[in-house]
């Protein structure tokens, strides 16, 4: 029935993931052998331990960063094939694994608030796999701006500083929608708070000025 469909859906998709964070996995252990291997045997007994591991992130920064692009380039051929057509359950699995994905990579190399937002989007997901949430313009809106969002939290993760995005409303917003509820509500998603963003804005208000 349909239950059980779904249900097969979800595991099929789980495991396609799973064999993705296995082989990242996999790679940071490569990584990590390398650049232990790098180091000269004086040197190993002298370094620091928080040195060790800054050349070991590096690594593992960009294997990540890599299967980000890799994941949001699915995205960005998936998400509009299902707002599109809420019917098509196969777009619908490739978005909820691809924020599986997310979530899995995310919280193995330490960016947990990519990992958090990534979960919650899964979770809300899942529940429309299930069918106990039908799909929504609330659900489209909150996937899409998430999707959004992924870049930003990226460069954030790599250049190791905080969060520009209030995730926890993002979050919440998701969490609300997998209750079933505020769905009647507007909602009005966060902005990016970051001096950098706003350079663009006070450039495009200086041009009409002078226009």
């Amino acid at each position: 029935d349909a239950a059980v469909e779904s249900a097969q859906i979800i595991n099929n998709q789980l495991i396609e993931s799973d064999e993705i964070s296995e082989e990242l996995e996999e790679q940071i252990e490569v990584a990590t052998s390398e650049a232990s291997d790098n180091r000269d045997s004086a040197n190993i007994i002298s370094d620091s331990k928080e040195t060790d591991e800054s050349l070991i992130d590096d690594e593992v920064i960009e294997i990540f960063l890599e299967e980000v692009a890799e994941v949001l380039e699915t995205l960005n051929e998936c998400l509009p094939l299902w707002i599109s057509n809420s019917d098509d359950k196969e777009s619908l699995a490739v978005a909820r694994r691809s924020f599986h994905t997310l979530k899995g990579s995310g919280r193995m190399v330490g960016a947990q608030i990519i990992g958090e937002l990534a979960w919650s989007i899964e979770d809300l997901l899942n529940k429309v796999i299930e069918g106990s949430i039908k799909p929504h313009p609330a659900i489209f809106q909150i996937v899409s701006f998430s999707q959004s969002c992924i870049p930003t939290l990226t460069e954030d993760f790599r250049e190791k500083r905080a969060s520009t995005i209030e995730t926890k409303l993002i979050i919440g917003r998701a969490a609300e929608l997998t209750r079933g509820e505020g769905y009647k509500e507007e909602w009005v998603p966060p902005s990016v708070s970051s001096e950098k963003s706003e350079e663009p804005k006070s450039q495009a208000l200086n041009e009409d000025l002078l226009e």
